[in-house]
């Protein structure tokens, strides 16, 4: 049978450096992962999946199209990242 071991310990000791980090940093952290996530879509992600879906003529075509609008401000439940390609 399956067991799992909880340390509490190391739960306390995380929960009180999330206590002690700034207002404005989870917000700030999450922005970045939210855009690094978008430009890793868009410089890898999509590059690869289009080379075995379609022929490709122009090598920038893709990565040249393709655009990323960034995740801003700090409400955390407003916040997004984009990828797609810029209109014509």
């Amino acid at each position: 049978m399956a067991s799992i071991n909880i340390n509490t310990d190391a739960l306390v000791v995380f929960a009180n450096k999330l206590e002690k980090i700034g207002r404005s940093d989870l917000p700030v952290v999450i922005n970045q992962t939210l855009n690094n996530a978008a430009f890793d879509v868009k410089q890898r992600t999509l590059l690869q999946s289009t080379s075995s879906e379609f022929t490709i003529r122009q090598k920038r075509f893709f990565s040249g199209t393709s655009t990323v609008k960034k995740s801003t401000g700090f409400n955390i439940n407003t916040m997004k990242s984009q990828v797609g390609f810029k209109g014509g």
